[in-house]
C-alpha cells in the first residue's frame, strides 16, 4: 500500500518530510563529495541528527538499511543518474535511469523512489530524457504502491569559460553592475531618484533602468552551465 509507506515517510506530528539527500556520488562530480566521504561514518551522523528520510543511490541503501531497530530514517532511493554538473561538462550530457527501479527499491524497503527533472538551457534533449523517465517509472509505481519524488532542478545560464582570473573578474564587474541598477531602482521605488518632476521625466528614468536591467540579461550571460541549480 502506497499509504503505508507514506506513513514512514513523513512525520507523525508535522506531517512534513525531511528528506535529507547524499546520493552525490551517483553524479560523478568531485566537488560534491567534501565532507562525505567516509558514508558509513556521514550516515551514522544523520542518523543521530533523526531526519524523516535520508536519500541514498542502490549502492549505499545497505548502510541504512542494514541498522538494526525501528527509530531510523526512512530511505528514498535514486532512480537515476546524470552527467550534468560540474564545469567541464560532456559533449553530450544525459539523464538515464536504473534497471528495475521501482523492484531494487522493494528489495531494498524504501519508502519512496526520486527521479530529476532537469530544465538546463540549449539541452532540450535532457529534459526529454528525465520525461522519459517519469512516464517509464510512475506505472510501475502505481502497480507496486511506491510512492515517487520528482526532484525539479532549473539551471541558468553562467559565464563563458574564461580564463581564470579573468572569469573571476568578469563575475566581480557582472555582479557589481546588478548590485547598482537594482540599488537605482529601490532608490526609483522610494522616491529618492535624482529625476523629480513631471511624468515625462519618471517615465525616461524608470525606462532607463528597464534598459540597464535587461543588458544584463543579454549575452553576456551565455555559455556552459554553472552547474548549480537555481
Amino acid at each position: 500500500m502506497k499509504s503505508a509507506r507514506l506513513n514512514r515517510l513523513f512525520n507523525s506530528k508535522s506531517k512534513r518530510c525531511f528528506d535529507v539527500a547524499v546520493d552525490h556520488g551517483f553524479f560523478n562530480e568531485h566537488d560534491f563529495l567534501a565532507g562525505i566521504e567516509n558514508m558509513r561514518k556521514a550516515i551514522d551522523v544523520l542518523i543521530a541528527a533523526a531526519p524523516d528520510a535520508i536519500q541514498l543511490t542502490v549502492g549505499l541503501a545497505p548502510l541504512l538499511q542494514e541498522i538494526p531497530g525501528r527509530n531510523k530514517p526512512s530511505l528514498v532511493l535514486r532512480t537515476d543518474v546524470a552527467n550534468v554538473y560540474g564545469k567541464d561538462l560532456s559533449r553530450t550530457l544525459f539523464s538515464r535511469m536504473i534497471q528495475s527501479p521501482v523492484e531494487q527499491a522493494l528489495r531494498l524497503d524504501a519508502t519512496c523512489v526520486v527521479v530529476n527533472l532537469f530544465q538546463i538551457p540549449n539541452q532540450p534533449e535532457v529534459a526529454d530524457q528525465c520525461v522519459q523517465n517519469i512516464l517509464a517509472i510512475k506505472p510501475e509505481c502505481e502497480r507496486y504502491g511506491m510512492p515517487l519524488m520528482i526532484e525539479p532542478l532549473v539551471f541558468q545560464p553562467a559565464f563563458q569559460q574564461l580564463p581564470s582570473p579573468a572569469s573571476r573578474r568578469a563575475r566581480q564587474r557582472f555582479c557589481k553592475k546588478r548590485a547598482n541598477t537594482d540599488q537605482k531602482r529601490k532608490n526609483f521605488l522610494k522616491g529618492k531618484s535624482k529625476v523629480v518632476g513631471n511624468s515625462h521625466a519618471l517615465a525616461i528614468a524608470s525606462n532607463r533602468l528597464v534598459t540597464s536591467a535587461t543588458r544584463l540579461d543579454a549575452p553576456s550571460m551565455r555559455g556552459r552551465f554553472s552547474g548549480r541549480a537555481s
